[in-house]
């Protein structure tokens, strides 16, 4: 009998790559064996797990485990190939356990391959003198670590199904469409047509300002004043379920509108593509926002770049000056390394 689970352990993105670091624990129990027979082969494929938080892609991996003359071999590879993929062995271990007695093998940083190709990683782990003929168990714990390139840079409004507030319906045909149009969103002086059911379908805020004697309601018009591609990134969203492609300052003006207006589930989405932009030269404004907005992911991920990076963050003294003006108490954090 044999069972596996892979484990995520940690996960690493930049807004060109994903990166998961995995730990997969194979155990069988009572192999028997004797000099004449080699060790049974044991291909096991592991539950299919979760990989890329913004790609949300399934995979499976296989382990093809055999014995001869007193050597284990051990082979890692992917059933179900990621898109673009670098798959990379971080450690294996082999632990042979019998009785009370155990004999262990352990494998570091071994040679880096891609498994693109379908080449596997093959491993040979020497228990010896004698290779004992009757095993009570084994493990074989593999850590890995898979890379690619995140396949969604524009949101999709029905990416996260924890929400069962929010209707999955798209409304794309009445997009920009003045056909049933009962009021107007205004933003530098543009005028948009909308529909007051489906803004009350995606936002408890819209919908608080459509009922009763308020501005909006008596108008039929909403003034809204940020970018108005920002606007329309939020629009695009409530109606057909996705923006256009986003970068870094794009998902950053989408969550903040987003959270005004109670829509958790793009603000939830636009973090994850935030997240994935903390670089030595982003992380201080992404730390603040985090701050602010209480977006804890963001602040620890932020503080992990500004702690390691300390010089290059910041290497202008203006800038340093400027920070410490309007955000001591940050910048005393910083510099004491007691972030909260």
């Amino acid at each position: 009998m044999a069972t596996s689970k892979p484990i995520l352990a940690n996960s690493i993105a930049t807004m060109n790559t994903w990166k998961e670091n995995y730990i997969w624990v194979i155990t069988a129990d009572t192999i028997m064996m004797n000099e004449n027979t080699s060790f049974p082969t044991l291909i096991i494929r592991s539950p299919k797990f979760g990989y890329g938080t913004l790609t949300k892609l399934d995979y499976e991996c296989s382990a093809e485990i055999t014995r001869s003359n007193g050597h284990v071999k051990v082979s890692f590879a992917l059933v179900e190939k990621p898109v673009k993929p670098v798959v990379k062995l971080v450690k294996i271990t082999v632990l042979i356990r019998v009785g009370i007695k155990s004999l262990s093998s352990i494998e570091g940083a071994p040679y880096i391959r891609d498994t693109t190709n379908g080449m596997k990683y093959d491993r040979t782990f020497v228990f010896g003198p004698h290779f004992p003929d009757k095993v009570d168990s084994i493990k074989v714990t593999m850590d890995f670590l898979m890379e690619t390139e995140p396949l969604v840079r524009h949101l999709s409004a029905f990416d996260e199904a924890d929400d069962d507030t929010i209707s999955t319906e798209s409304f794309s045909d009445y997009f920009m469409s003045k056909f049933l149009s009962d009021v107007t969103i205004v933003c530098d002086e543009k005028e948009i047509p909308a529909h007051k059911f489906i803004l009350c379908k995606r936002s408890p805020v819209f919908r608080k300002m459509f009922q009763g004697e308020n501005l909006e309601s008596n108008e039929n018009k909403v003034v809204i004043v940020d970018e108005y591609a920002t606007v329309m990134d939020m629009m695009n969203w409530m109606y057909q379920g996705s923006t256009d492609d986003l970068d870094l300052q794009g998902a950053i003006d989408l969550y903040k509108l987003s959270d005004r207006y109670e829509l958790h589930r793009l603000t939830r989405t636009c973090s994850k593509l935030i997240y994935a932009g903390i670089k030595v030269e982003t992380a201080l404004e992404i730390y603040l926002l985090g701050k602010v907005y209480q977006d804890q992911p963001l602040v620890d991920k932020a503080v992990c770049v500004i702690i390691k990076n300390k010089e290059d963050v910041f290497a202008d003294e203006k800038t340093c000056a400027e920070y410490y003006e309007k955000f001591p108490e940050f910048m005393h954090s910083f510099f004491t390394e007691k972030f909260t």
